[in-house]
């Protein structure tokens, strides 16, 4: 499935001004124009969509970041991926003095592949901008992001230090399934067909509006969860995660 989410994310990165060399007003990301920042700039289109989530598979060049998306099972060779997609995002896995390169395919409607390289028209001092995919040239992997939304993102949950499963986001709130919840709390859990409907250990948790129907099962906050259970939510932006713990 392509990407199109990706796509424009790139179209509004090369046109970024918040991105031009040197700009101290964009987090941890000066000098995307400058030659050799080809991989940074594919993290800012990608943190233009997912926010924090994938940051970690950027590393410090375009082939670091191939082999970090292929542990993650998110990058493939071409004979695997098929036939581009919009959203692509394309691995040189060798050259550019050792470094590789990257950029985003923009679908074959418009051809074109989103980067910053000092290889295509914009300036022989490495530049955002566009080449045509035949100009390119082939990659060694295709890395490929799930479209928001198709699947459902998610995050870790941790309760007491230990991951208990992936939580849905909605509007930014990470959710939980409230059976995986009461299953490793040891709680009971009903359901009444009347509100409220969701009852743990004969206690009525989470309003109408909060509950969260995905594929037949139902989903609560996590923050609403935990404080229901005495304990508290914490998110943790270094690990994209949400840590369930004791107050205090």
């Amino acid at each position: 499935m392509s990407n199109q989410t990706l796509a424009l994310a790139a179209i509004e990165a090369v046109s970024d001004k918040k991105l031009d060399a040197g700009n101290p007003g964009y987090p941890d990301d000066p000098g995307v124009e400058r030659k050799g920042m080809c991989s940074r700039f594919v993290r800012c289109a990608s943190r233009k969509v997912y926010g924090q989530k994938y940051q970690d598979l950027f590393g410090g060049s375009a082939i670091e970041s191939g082999h970090r998306f292929e542990r993650a099972g998110l990058a493939f060779t071409p004979e695997e991926a098929g036939p581009l997609q919009a959203g692509d995002i394309l691995f040189k896995m060798q050259g550019s003095g050792g470094f590789g390169h990257i950029g985003i395919y923009l679908g074959a409607e418009d051809g074109r592949v989103a980067e910053n390289s000092s290889a295509h028209p914009a300036g022989p001092s490495g530049a955002k901008g566009y080449r045509t995919l035949a100009k390119y040239g082939s990659s060694q992997l295709i890395g490929r992001l799930p479209e928001p939304g198709n699947p459902i993102l998610s995050r870790s949950i941790y309760l007491n230090k230990k991951e208990i499963g992936e939580g849905p986001i909605k509007n930014d709130i990470t959710y939980c399934q409230v059976r995986v919840w009461a299953d490793h709390l040891g709680f009971d859990l009903d359901w009444s067909e009347e509100s409220p409907h969701i009852w743990i250990q004969g206690k009525s948790v989470g309003t109408d509006e909060e509950i969260w129907m995905v594929g037949g099962k139902s989903y609560l906050p996590i923050r609403t969860l935990a404080s229901a259970a005495g304990l508290v939510a914490v998110y943790d932006p270094t690990q994209d995660r949400v840590v369930v713990s004791k107050p205090g």
